[in-house]
């Protein structure tokens, strides 16, 4: 791959990280997993093609990459608030389920 479709595979797996975010912020979860998919395949593609030598390459991605890293921090820490409320929710199935074993015959 030529630098130049490195340089589009990098601007895809932004737009993929935009949307990701956006999509977390709206709390749609099941459209984020399938962009999340298209996403780390196109992350795949730039490690295949560049690895380590990314930046070495392309020195002017870095600013890029830094502001990728931000988003993907913000992205996580919205995950991980839904994981904690999922998390939750589930406290009162866990303990109906105890409860109906305790009392089963």
């Amino acid at each position: 791959m030529n630098d130049a479709a490195l340089r589009e595979q990098v601007a895809a797996f932004a737009a993929m990280t935009e949307e990701i975010l956006q999509l977390a912020e709206q709390g749609d979860w099941d459209a984020l997993s399938v962009s999340a998919d298209r996403r780390d395949a196109i992350l795949d593609q730039i490690i295949e093609e560049a690895g380590r030598e990314l930046l070495s390459r392309l020195p002017d991605l870095r600013d890029t990459f830094v502001a990728l890293l931000d988003k993907n921090t913000r992205i996580d820490t919205l995950v991980s608030s839904r994981q904690s409320e999922l998390a939750l929710e589930l406290v009162p199935v866990r303990q109906q389920r105890l409860l109906k074993q305790m009392y089963r015959p």
